[in-house]
Formats: structure tokens, sequence, C-alpha cells
């Protein structure tokens, strides 16, 4: 790899490069299957003690990030349904490779430049800066395990998603 993103917080780093090991793991044991991953910034707040119980804290999601990603395994891709032979044998092949992946980095360059637009968009949902840490949200990233299920983690991500609510109900 030519280059990589570093935000200067070795414990963010190491949190994140143990989330994709464990993505890289369930893509492993669930081969060309769709997936979500979450990343998800939040506030902590109390809440309300009720009757004898103690106060909890909960946590309120500000904002989710669903990102659908779709693993294909490429020894697989470029293969007829009807036939283990690959398509284009021989120098084809190198060059499909090449041009199916000049394609991949052109659409996911396009998706990044449609992020950043929107995130750039949409801010005012964003509770202020009130430190100077490099992390200055709490944050979560779910992935699916590799023990769950493509439809228990996206059961479990809708479980979420119903308790917490929209960010925009948030106050």
């Amino acid at each position: 790899m030519c280059c990589a993103v570093q935000c200067g917080d070795a414990e963010l780093e190491r949190k994140i490069d143990e989330k994709i090991n464990l993505f890289i793991g369930w893509v492993e044991k669930h081969p060309n299957k769709k997936s979500q991953v979450c990343l998800s910034f939040y506030e902590v707040r109390n809440k309300q003690a009720t009757w004898m119980f103690s106060n909890k804290t909960e946590r309120l999601y500000w904002e989710q990030w669903y990102i659908n990603l779709h693993v294909v395994n490429t020894k697989t891709h470029g293969k007829s349904h009807n036939s283990k032979a690959p398509i284009n044998p021989g120098d084809n092949a190198l060059e499909e490779s090449s041009s199916r992946r000049a394609s991949l980095e052109s659409a996911l360059r396009e998706v990044l430049f449609q992020i950043i637009k929107f995130v750039n968009e949409k801010k005012d949902h964003i509770p202020s800066v009130t430190n100077s840490e490099v992390i200055s949200f709490p944050y979560e990233i779910t992935t699916p395990s590799s023990s769950d299920s493509s439809f228990g983690w996206h059961t479990d991500v809708l479980k979420r998603m119903l308790q917490t609510g929209h960010p925009s109900m948030l106050s």
C-alpha cells in the first residue's frame, strides 16, 4: 500500500486494526456474503433514576454510519457460472483484472468524495468540541464477529437503532 491514514492516537489505531481483523475473519468464514460495518458517535448522559434504582448512564447516538460491504473473492469473480474455467484465460486475465481494479478504485474514489461532501454539508447535529484531545467524541465500531450469522448481526443492529432512535430525535 502506498500510503495510510493515521490520526496520531495509538490506542485508536490499535482498536481499528482489531476491528479490521475481526471483519477479515468474518469474511473468510462467510465468503462472498454482504455485510455491514457501523461507525457510531455518541454522548454519554446520566439516565434518570427510577424509584429505588440507582442512576445509570446511557448512550445517545448522534451519528451512525452504516457502511454496506460486499467483499468478492477475486478467485471466483471472473469465472463462468457454467464452468470452473476462467472466462478469459491467459494474457486477457491480467488485463481484465487491471481493468476491474481501476474501475473499483474509481468507484471507491467517487463514493469517498460523496461522503466528504455530505459530511461537510451536515454539521448542525454535532455537539461542541469541549476538549483538545485527538478523539473528541466517544465512538463505537460494530462489525459482524466470526460467530455471527449475517442475519443475526443485522438483527442486533436493527435492535440498537430502535432502542436509540434516529439521531435527529435527540435534543
